[in-house]
């Protein structure tokens, strides 16, 4: 069932969200680390956790770091860095109780109003296999470029009578 647009709304991050996001996370790599026993599923996921913070805190210290919440529960994370010529989308993640409900699709839509409100484009960067590929291309984000396991991808806010 999709989730009704008005059910989702954003707030910042806060130093209470910590636990939160660490299980979000933890949530989200299961598949990956499943063939491992448990301790070591445990290591290596605080590891990446860790890691994967690191690096978004130093690549882009601007970043604003939301909670997306459905219902005034927490149910994932946004992460954007605006610049001033475009909206960059470093991450979004949602629960995977919630996922396939619509919830990332609106969270979109929030980041895509906001964007075309300052008239820039927004712009992400997803690995190849991800099943978000999908969401993206249905929403409107086309290729831009490609790596070895990424796609580059971006969507135009503005029309072109601008």
């Amino acid at each position: 069932m999709k989730t009704p647009p008005a059910e989702i709304s954003l707030r910042p991050w806060t130093k209470n969200d910590e636990a939160f996001t660490k299980d979000l996370f933890i949530a989200n790599s299961q598949a990956m680390f499943a063939h491992l026993a448990p301790e070591q599923q445990e290591i290596l996921t605080n590891i990446q956790l860790l890691a994967q913070q690191r690096d978004y805190r130093q690549r882009w210290p601007q970043a604003q770091y939301l909670i997306i919440q459905l219902r005034n529960t927490a149910a994932g994370q946004l992460i954007i860095n605006p610049y001033p010529e475009y909206d960059l989308l470093i991450d979004i993640a949602v629960l995977p109780s919630h996922q396939n409900s619509g919830i990332a699709t609106r969270v979109l839509e929030i980041l895509l109003r906001q964007a075309q409100s300052r008239e820039v484009p927004v712009r992400l960067s997803v690995i190849k296999d991800n099943p978000a590929l999908q969401l993206y291309k249905r929403i409107g984000f086309t290729v831009t470029g490609a790596s070895g396991t990424h796609y580059r991808m971006e969507m135009q806010t503005t029309h072109a009578d601008h």
